[in-house]
């Protein structure tokens, strides 16, 4: 991989880990919400472990980028 395409993944992989952080956030608030209302929120726990999955993903390949340069 020449070092433009590095660069250009690389930044591309840190705006996914930056929305990520966002996203979980927005999440963990839905649940909280719900959760004040008395609502099941199994299937929104679900779905922010499987957010969670992926931000480690999105973190790992950073990582795995960041030791390439």
């Amino acid at each position: 991989m020449d070092r433009a395409t590095l660069l250009a993944d690389l930044a591309m992989t840190r705006r996914h880990v930056a929305e990520g952080i966002v996203q979980l956030a927005r999440q963990r608030a839905v649940i909280e919400r719900m959760t004040e209302r008395g609502r099941d929120t199994s299937d929104a726990i679900s779905l922010l472990d499987r957010f969670e999955d992926i931000q480690g993903e999105h973190i790992a390949h950073r990582d795995r980028l960041e030791a390439m340069i």
